[in-house]
């Protein structure tokens, strides 16, 4: 138990000031910060997230382009068009959760998000 207890504490020194964890630590309401390895894990598959997207995109156009030319009522196009569907609504759902609303409608890669 000691040792978690100096563990919260040198993490919350790490975006507090010293003042603001005596106080919190007085009032008994120390907490620590939010643990960065969920930030990395979310980094990763952002970026595994992307290529799968940039693939489903390809495939979406091809299947966009020969859907024209070869039955472009069948079912089958229909169904990849769902599925691509699918894959694009999962990929901003992830991105909204795994850095928030506001980043993915206001952040740096907002324009991408949007398109």
């Amino acid at each position: 138990a000691k040792q978690d207890d100096v563990e919260t504490l040198r993490l919350a020194l790490q975006i507090r000031t010293v003042d603001q964890v005596i106080d919190e630590a007085a009032k008994g309401t120390i907490m620590a910060p939010p643990r960065q390895e969920s930030k990395r894990w979310m980094e990763t598959w952002d970026a595994t997230v992307n290529v799968i997207v940039v693939v489903v995109v390809l495939v979406n156009a091809l299947a966009l382009g020969a859907s024209i030319d070869h039955s472009p009522d069948h079912l089958g196009w229909f169904s990849l068009e769902a599925l691509c569907v699918v894959v694009f609504i999962a990929e901003a759902i992830f991105k909204i959760m795994a850095y928030s609303i506001k980043e993915y409608v206001c952040g740096p890669a907002a324009l991408w998000n949007m398109v």
